[in-house]
């Protein structure tokens, strides 16, 4: 059955079922509009959203979304919509040459940052990002610079040249063998159709060959007000910028004999349509099928059978999550991964998908799709179970209920990006206590037998999708396009069993620990925390904040980690797979997907790991799931348990995907990073096969449970919306029940690897499928680990990433972008890196190494540029104020406090104050001066290995 019909008999039904004061309107009229939103439509088609929201405070979102993408080029203009989104930055009627980039630079925000912007196939958005208020005066900046994205973008002569370089070497960053796959393949899966031929990257022959005019015609043709949409959501007078938008908006004229926004219809196909593809550096070896079916008209997603919809999807994706998760967990599954997901059918907003994928092992792809078409025939037969429905109809009900509960500290951004959504795709704003109650009202109705007959109804012979992707490589052979499909359709016609799906409600533990007790309790210590000892020496620090209202997060940290056993070199692969390898088993009497099912409901998480020095816990749970969480924390502290076949499937997947790994250009040219920094240590080296094959589960589960045997050193920082009353009979249940020895644990911070003190210089040359180079300059040395350092190194940093931009970037127009970073290290204590990587074309590696190195040594010479400076010290500061609202920044400087006695947080506004150019030309004189510069290049060559 068509899905747009079988919703629309869904909603008739609904429509009876539902109670009449659920939904006081016409069931086919739109969903009513948050009426915390002031929208509206100027005379010229422009439409608005506005709302107020202080997450954070002083600070907003401003969008300009529209509703044109690179569908819309025809064949001579593939490349022009992407072009165009750059064009944006270099110059509109207000703000000339590259002045609307360093004006918001000037006020705090940052390139690539605050200020971006995205091509779609269908829709091309620009984006200010925590943007300052404070000052109406730069409100009004904001929407001004929307406004000259909507009709005023100068597009010069000399600045299209310029970009032309740009975009090619961005297609060159992204060209990578999927991208080329998927280029090849969407012909084949589009047929005849413009998605099949629109990615907006586009040609380089048009990026490279296209006379000024065009790009003009087409900004004029499609960049117009009624096909455009301002967004602004944060700290700001909704009536002041609603009569701001009227006045300035008001000048854009409406179009005049328009072209008409086509949305491009995808056609039905009878016979499978199939995409086979290869390439030299794939990795792996990917099947798809897919359903196809029409996507629900726009027009309807506002209505409650988008909220249907929205519902019938969700329960689908959670229950598919879930099938595919149990499967991979059975002993020697017959793929390295495998999923289901109904959802837009690739890149087409008009046709939804319900796709099934998998990854094969190196000669098993017959056994790979064999596998996986049972599971679409088990859908297809029997549908769902009724306890597969129940958990996931309870776990999308607990996130919108998670939704509500935070609804006060929802992100600005989060909103713009509803708000974004619903004017390019469609769907509903109603707010989130409308939505949470129709979710829960549409969840009561529907019952398995509705969901299982539209799911049912997808899996047909007709609208078959059939894609297969894999390594170009000897000795690999793949079936041909009719062999494939004659493999999938006797692979359906075999017999498949219904699922059997045996879980009950479990407790996570039968019988509570013998409770310890809180022994000393100390409050207002450091950034306002408590600190509680606990009766078997673990010691937890406390910050109660409001900036989640429903949540609370935990980083507990031990001293000991997996250097102390690096004496027996045999350990090493154990140590270094340690953590993913502990993860597998699950705890107590519960495998990991049974334990999955068992929370179901709650929003709980807990997990433990060891780094090279530490011990770590960490977890995250809501309020009132608080119990819950604490039983986890404490099985995961005291059972630790082992799960053979979980192991088995670990080491055969991960020695699979190691295998393909040679043909990715970027691991040999990461095997000579290591190389370079680390002189090959072997804890740095990535893993091989034999390193794989020798780790020992039994042992890695031995030195895990040594080391959780005695936590008494455990050190538990937590912080969220909860007091240390609520806290402390969680604690002494849970917590101060873990038995521990008193026994004390060396970091061992002497043998954490140190960054090699020397010039090194490898430049090597490989074939690769996208002619390209990658440099990685690092300059390393030894300097105080002290605050003021540290400030000046980031200082440098971004100063030297906005010179890159204006010389090698937009001068040059020589790479897409150039990272630079530094930082100062306390283990190794002081160890200093600073490091610049940027991609190009090969041939243009030794003109801009030149200019990289120049402009850092004229750093180092001269003292940074003072507007560029300024610029960064400004960012730096919104930065900070910003982080001042964010649990994770108080987590962090907590344990840096108190676990290792430092404190950059108390004194970090008055010393980035003091950071002056001086200061940040000494840093970089005093790394440059110790002579340590190590340089990986790789560059493309034929026929070279």
């Amino acid at each position: 059955m068509n899905l747009k019909r079988m919703l629309s008999m869904t909603v008739v039904l609904l429509t009876l079922m539902l109670p009449r004061v659920a939904f006081a309107q016409d069931m086919s009229q739109p969903l009513p509009i948050d009426p915390q939103v002031r929208t509206g439509k100027l005379e010229n088609g422009l439409t608005y959203f506005i709302r107020h929201n202080e997450q954070p405070k002083d600070r907003a979102e401003f969008y300009i979304a529209q509703r044109v993408g690179s569908i819309l080029e025809e064949e001579n203009q593939r490349g022009l919509a992407h072009f165009l989104e750059h064009m944006c930055f270099n110059g509109t009627k207000n703000f000339p040459d590259k002045t609307l980039i360093s004006y918001l630079e000037s006020n705090g925000m940052r390139f690539g940052y605050n200020l971006n912007a995205y091509t779609g196939i269908d829709e091309t958005v620009y984006t200010l990002m925590e943007a300052p208020t404070e000052r109406k005066g730069f409100i009004d900046s904001c929407l001004l610079i929307l406004h000259d994205w909507s009709g005023f973008v100068t597009l010069a002569d000399e600045e299209i040249d310029k970009e032309r370089g740009v975009i090619t070497e961005e297609w060159r960053s992204r060209d990578n063998a999927q991208m080329r796959m998927l280029n090849t393949a969407l012909p084949k899966i589009y047929p005849n159709n413009r998605y099949g031929h629109r990615l907006p990257i586009g040609l380089m022959s048009v990026v490279n060959g296209f006379k000024y005019n065009e790009l003009r015609d087409y900004y004029h043709k499609w960049y117009r007000p009624d096909l455009q949409a301002i967004i602004v959501v944060g700290d700001v007078d909704v009536d002041y910028v609603e009569k701001k938008i009227k006045e300035m908006f008001a000048d854009i004229p409406a179009p005049v004999n328009a072209a008409e926004r086509v949305y491009f219809p995808v056609e039905d196909n009878d016979e499978p349509l199939v995409a086979i593809e290869k390439d030299k550096e794939a990795t792996s070896t990917e099947f798809m099928v897919m359903f196809k079916t029409d996507a629900m008209p726009v027009e309807m997603t506002r209505t409650i059978a988008g909220v249907m919809k929205n519902y019938l999807y969700a329960i689908t994706n959670r229950i598919l999550d879930e099938r595919f998760t149990d499967i991979m967990h059975k002993p020697n599954p017959a793929f390295i991964s495998a999923n289901g997901y109904l959802s837009n059918y690739f890149l087409a907003q008009s046709k939804d998908a319900l796709t099934f994928s998998a990854t094969a092992r190196e000669g098993e792809l017959d056994i790979a799709i064999k596998a996986l078409m049972a599971e679409v025939e088990r859908v297809r037969q029997y549908g769902f179970t009724q306890g597969e429905y129940e958990r996931a109809r309870t776990g999308l009900l607990k996130a919108f209920e998670n939704s509500y509960n935070e609804r006060e500290t929802r992100k600005n951004s989060a909103y713009a990006n509803e708000y974004k959504d619903y004017f390019t795709t469609g769907g509903y704003i109603p707010g989130i206590e409308m939505e949470k109650a129709m979710m829960e009202q549409v969840a009561a109705n529907i019952p398995l037998d509705v969901v299982n007959q539209m799911v049912q109804s997808l899996i047909g012979d007709k609208n078959m999708v059939l894609m297969l992707t894999a390594p170009d490589k000897k000795g690999l052979v793949l079936p041909t396009e009719a062999e494939l499909v004659a493999k999938v359709n006797e692979y359906r016609k075999l017999p498949v069993e219904p699922i059997k799906d045996a879980v009950s409600d479990m407790k996570l533990m039968e019988k509570a620990p013998k409770a310890g007790k809180v022994t000393k309790r100390e409050d207002n210590l450091q950034f306002g925390t408590t600190r509680l000892t606990l009766s078997n020496g673990m010691v937890v620090y406390l910050k109660t904040t409001d900036y989640k209202k429903n949540q609370i997060s935990l980083t507990a940290v031990a001293p000991g980690g997996t250097n102390a056993y690096l004496k027996n070199a045999k350990d090493l692969p154990n140590l270094k797979n340690l953590s993913s390898v502990v993860a597998l088993g699950g705890v107590g009497k519960f495998d990991n997907p049974t334990l999955t099912k068992a929370l179901t409901g709650r929003s709980v998480s807990a997990s433990g790991s060891m780094g090279g020095t530490r011990t770590y816990f960490s977890g995250i749970s809501t309020l009132e799931d608080m119990e819950t969480f604490f039983q986890l924390l404490y099985l995961r502290m005291t059972q630790p348990r082992q799960d053979a076949d979980a192991f088995a499937n670990w080491r055969t997947n991960t020695i699979e995907q190691i295998k393909n790994m040679e043909s990715n250009p970027m691991v040999s040219f990461q095997d000579s990073l290591i190389y370079a920094l680390y002189d090959n240590n072997p804890q740095m080296r990535r893993a091989t096969v034999a390193d794989i094959e020798a780790v020992n589960y039994d042992r890695v589960m031995q030195i895990w449970k040594e080391r959780i045997a005695d936590l008494g050193d455990l050190q538990l920082y937590f912080i969220g919306n909860v007091t240390p009353e609520q806290l402390i009979p969680y604690l002494e249940k849970y917590v101060a029940s873990v038995p521990t020895k008193g026994g004390k644990h060396d970091m061992c911070k002497e043998l954490v690897p140190a960054v090699r003190q020397a010039s090194i210089r490898i430049d090597f040359k490989k074939e690769l499928a996208t002619p390209m180079a990658m440099v990685l300059a690092s300059y390393t040395g030894k300097l105080p680990y002290t605050l003021h350092n540290e400030l000046a190194m980031e200082v440098l940093g971004a100063v030297m990433d906005q010179v890159y931009t204006a010389t090698v970037r937009e001068d040059e127009g020589g790479t897409y972008g150039v990272s630079s970073d530094g930082s100062i290290s306390d283990t190794p204590e002081g160890e200093t890196t600073f490091q610049i990587f940027y991609q190009t074309d090969p041939e243009k590696v030794d003109k801009l190494n030149k200019i990289i190195y120049a402009e850092l040594d004229k750093v180092a010479k001269n003292g940074p540029d003072k507007e560029m400076f300024d610029k960064t010290i400004l960012n730096m500061k919104k930065d900070y104020a910003e982080n001042l609202k964010q649990n994770g920044y108080w987590l962090s400087h907590m344990i840096d406090f108190f676990f290792d006695g430092r404190d950059f947080q108390t004194d970090y506004e008055k010393t980035l104050n003091a950071i002056t150019p001086a200061d940040v030309q000494k840093i970089a004189q005093d790394l440059l001066k110790q002579d340590h510069h190590i340089e990986v290049i790789i560059r493309h060559a034929e026929g070279a290995k």
